[in-house]
């Protein structure tokens, strides 16, 4: 008795006797005690006759009430981390507007303003003009400003600004830009595919996202829910507090969607106020059979919820952070449930000792999922919501790195248009010069004398052919008709004269100010 003076509430110096303990026991403990109290009197009293004895006994069993636990004197934060388990999903849920994927998505125009440029610097003059005759179907007066319009509208996209070449000059040569524009016109046609390809990437990306947040919010609030719903413990038409909160063995359906209507089990009192179970600073009533009870249930959650906003929210909200948390508060299922009857299981959040969640006093301000986590096991409706939440995220992360790729290959695409430009440009520029092979005769073709003159097979030369039985020596050798006429068509071996033209590859105006050149076709020739 002197070790749990501090629970018996003795005066520091008082020594505890027969008449302190008897004094203490009707004045200052619970009806429950003073009747167990009185009970084990009398029944002492008419056994021990000895004081001293009874004094002794006495003793003995006021220390061991006042060790052992009561029933219905609570303890404050018995459910405390109960409390904050659920709270973080609640916080989580105010943070959804700064969930982050890994990969930001940038934004990208429906064309490219260079591979634009481009292709008008590499396009005909028929199209760079009037479109390709798009506007002759307009009327007169329209036909003329809309053309107008159409080419001055390219000039400005191409005009060069500052010093230097200009990297939109318009190329002269036909064939070249011809090429060169077949180019960068299906790399245009590839970027349009590509593009496609990439909203719908971004969309399925930014869809993942919103729904992502939706189900933290339906974790809170419940399915569908975008608050607070009050009308759930309404006596008119409400499941009310008893179904929400599960006060049967076996559970109940409506047991608490959203983590705000599970706070509110664990959190308040039935019979009457709560004793700070959760917080020192929570102590409302919700009822099950009393008028106003969604009004009671709004309050109770407004109190509920500003405890809540003290705990720090999550730094980084993703996939990984929610999925942590759902199984945390997922594994407080059963924890503070002291409950020894082992068919019943232990289906509880907050403090317990059955699964018969009334509210009625500490051990059963509680709130039972035993017919969502037995039978076909649906699951707790919250704990799925946060589920729901991760597994969005983590499509939308996938849908936003296949969006992240597809844009890096559009990108590569305006670079492929220059790489073209640039070429087609060079080549212009400095063409390959065209040599041509002249044929001039260096020796005139072979006669019948010459052959003659070759008296032995030694000094044997195309055309002559040589002649072993023919008697004149003068005419061993012979003219060939045929190697005669080889001869002329092969004589000689000829000499390279290089052939350049002057005005190849020059622009305009530089092509009409040169007197040698003329813009011919689209292209500036001698």
């Amino acid at each position: 008795a002197t070790q749990r003076r501090e629970t018996l509430l003795l005066p520091a110096n008082t020594t505890p006797n027969c008449f302190t303990l008897t004094r203490l026991l009707t004045t200052q403990t619970s009806a429950q005690r003073q009747k167990l109290f009185k009970k084990k009197y009398e029944r002492m009293t008419k056994k021990l006759r000895n004081k001293r004895l009874f004094c002794n006994t006495l003793l003995g069993f006021v220390t061991f009430l006042a060790a052992a636990p009561s029933a219905v004197a609570p303890t404050a934060l018995d459910s405390v981390a109960d409390f904050q388990a659920l709270c973080r999903v609640y916080n989580l849920h105010r943070a959804k507007e700064t969930i982050e994927l890994s990969l930001q998505i940038a934004g990208l125009s429906d064309e490219d303003e260079e591979m634009i440029k481009l292709n008008l610097s590499t396009a005909t003059d028929t199209y760079f003009e009037h479109k390709d005759k798009d506007f002759d179907n307009e009327a007169a007066g329209t036909k003329t400003e809309a053309t107008a319009a159409w080419k001055q509208s390219n000039f400005d996209k191409i005009k060069h600004t500052g010093t230097g070449a200009g990297l939109y000059r318009r190329l002269e040569n036909k064939a070249e830009w011809a090429r060169t524009n077949e180019q960068i016109r299906n790399l245009i046609d590839r970027r349009k595919l590509l593009l496609a390809k990439y909203k719908a990437a971004k969309a399925a990306s930014e869809s993942g996202l919103s729904a992502a947040a939706d189900a933290l919010t339906n974790a809170v609030f419940g399915p569908g829910k975008k608050a607070f719903d009050k009308g759930r413990f309404d006596q008119n038409g409400g499941a009310k507090r008893h179904k929400i909160c599960g006060n049967d063995e076996a559970g109940t359906e409506e047991t608490a969607t959203g983590v705000a209507e599970a706070l509110i089990c664990i959190c308040t009192g039935q019979d009457g106020v709560a004793t700070a179970e959760c917080d020192d600073t929570l102590t409302d009533q919700v009822q099950d059979s009393a008028i106003d009870q969604g009004d009671a249930a709004t309050a109770a959650w407004h109190s509920i919820k500003g405890r809540c906003e003290l705990l720090s929210g999550p730094k980084v909200l993703n996939a990984a952070t929610i999925a942590a948390l759902q199984e945390t508060a997922g594994s407080r299922i059963g924890i503070l449930n002291s409950g020894t009857t082992a068919a019943n299981g232990r289906y509880t959040l907050g403090k317990a000792n059955t699964n018969t969640c009334t509210g009625a006093n500490a051990n059963t301000q509680c709130v039972n999922y035993k017919k969502q986590l037995t039978g076909s096991k649906p699951g707790i409706l919250w704990v799925n919501s946060l589920h729901d939440a991760s597994s969005e995220l983590t499509k939308a992360e996938a849908k936003a790195a296949e969006a992240h790729a597809i844009a890096a290959a559009i990108d590569e695409l305006a670079t492929q248009a220059r790489t073209a430009y640039t070429a087609s440009a060079h080549d212009i520029a400095k063409p390959i010069q065209v040599a041509q092979t002249i044929a001039t005769t260096t020796s005139k073709v072979t006669n019948e004398a010459d052959c003659n003159n070759h008296q032995t097979n030694t000094t044997y030369k195309s055309p002559c052919t040589w002649h072993q039985y023919e008697n004149d020596t003068y005419k061993k050798f012979k003219l060939d008709p045929v190697k005669v006429a080889e001869q002329a068509i092969q004589a000689g071996t000829g000499t390279q004269i290089e052939k350049k033209e002057k005005c190849a590859g020059k622009f305009e105006p530089d092509c009409s100010k040169a007197p040698e050149c003329k813009r011919k076709s689209e292209t500036c020739k001698d």
